[in-house]
């Protein structure tokens, strides 16, 4: 019988940001598409690194507004840090 994938460990949490932050232009616009789908569950377990694999390389321009507005609205939390961080590379 197959692992339940809805409900990933943080060890798989932690796997996944890992190997996402590893693609930088292969595929890029899809990986930022899942990091963007998947991200309250990624952010949740490790923000600092959900941040790093979003914004690490370029954010393609078709999800660029989507990056801003989901970094913008932890501005001034408990994650204001990282997602400054994270426009501040998205900005540049």
């Amino acid at each position: 019988m197959g692992r339940d994938t809805s409900n990933p460990s943080d060890k798989d949490i932690d796997s996944i940001l890992r190997l996402l932050k590893g693609f930088q232009n292969r595929n890029r616009v899809v990986v930022v598409d899942i990091i963007l789908t998947y991200w309250s569950g990624l952010a949740g377990r490790d923000y600092d690194s959900a941040v790093e694999a979003l914004t690490g390389y370029s954010v393609p321009q078709c999800h660029w507004a989507r990056a801003v507005d989901i970094l913008n609205r932890d501005l001034g939390g408990p994650h204001d840090s990282a997602a400054r961080r994270g426009l501040v590379r998205l900005l540049r």
